[in-house]
């Protein structure tokens, strides 16, 4: 991918952000993406229990299909090169969804070993299912399946030491402010023909107030062809005292996307 051509003053522009609300999806194959996510969501229901009372399964189960629009369907990148530059790049800003991010790139990887064995990267770079045993392991697990199958040792918060992570997420508002950076790099290196942005966000993370700064700088700095994507996922609940009312299944969780311009 080619790099900026000539250096361009750096000036903010009117700030730009738009709410999005999730809308039911209705495509052929809609049944195999629905198959999908039941596989993600008791592959993180295993997970928690493997690893008891840790792991946060709520944050990661309630992003998953947003998670999944982006790997099949919105996210630029070559499967066979976790490392290459011009990859677009998902940052899990919400670090405790760690579960989700195993579970989710480890399906991947099963289906594309059964479907494109071809397309696999290097035994190094991949997160396979049989890897999901490092869950919070250290790297000198003795048990015998982890030997075994020689797993990767799993953080509980993302580290660039997994595939397709480009950086290490945990605290609140680290990843939101990492991310805007590499993608303000990213526009410095590669100028319009750059990799996009995608940050995951919880409601919770969203309370630092450097995540607001790093939005107000996402909105007001970028190009159109590079995106930042703050999600924020939670649980809709019905007050006890309220009579119970009818919500559809894309009301489950709400997005903001705050688009750089240039």
């Amino acid at each position: 991918m080619p790099t900026a051509a000539a250096a361009e003053t750096f000036t903010l522009r009117p700030r730009r952000a738009v709410y999005l609300k999730p809308e039911p999806a209705s495509f052929e194959g809609i049944e195999t993406l629905e198959m999908m996510d039941a596989a993600y969501r008791a592959l993180c229901a295993i997970l928690f229990n493997y690893v008891p009372n840790s792991g946060h399964p709520g944050g990661s189960i309630s992003s998953g299909r947003i998670v999944s629009s982006l790997l099949y369907k919105n996210l630029r990148y070559d499967f066979s090169r976790p490392d290459t530059i011009d990859n677009d790049v998902l940052v899990y800003a919400a670090g405790h969804k760690a579960m989700g991010l195993y579970g989710m790139y480890a399906l991947r990887d099963e289906w594309m070993r059964i479907a494109r064995p071809d397309l696999l990267p290097a035994e190094r770079r991949r997160l396979r299912l049989e890897d999901l045993l490092g869950f919070r392991r250290n790297p000198t697990q003795s048990t015998p399946l982890f030997r075994q199958f020689k797993c990767m040792a799993l953080d509980g918060h993302p580290t660039p030491m997994t595939p397709f992570v480009a950086v290490a997420t945990g605290a609140s508002g680290v990843g939101d402010c990492t991310g805007v950076g590499l993608a303000l790099a990213s526009m410095d290196a590669f100028g319009a023909a750059g990799p996009r942005f995608h940050i995951l966000e919880g409601e919770g993370g969203m309370t630092a107030g450097r995540v607001h700064e790093a939005l107000a700088t996402a909105a007001t700095a970028g190009s159109p062809t590079r995106s930042c994507t703050w999600t924020g996922t939670r649980p809709r609940s019905t007050p006890t005292a309220s009579p119970p009312r009818a919500t559809s299944p894309a009301t489950t969780c709400s997005g903001t996307r705050a688009s750089c311009s240039t």
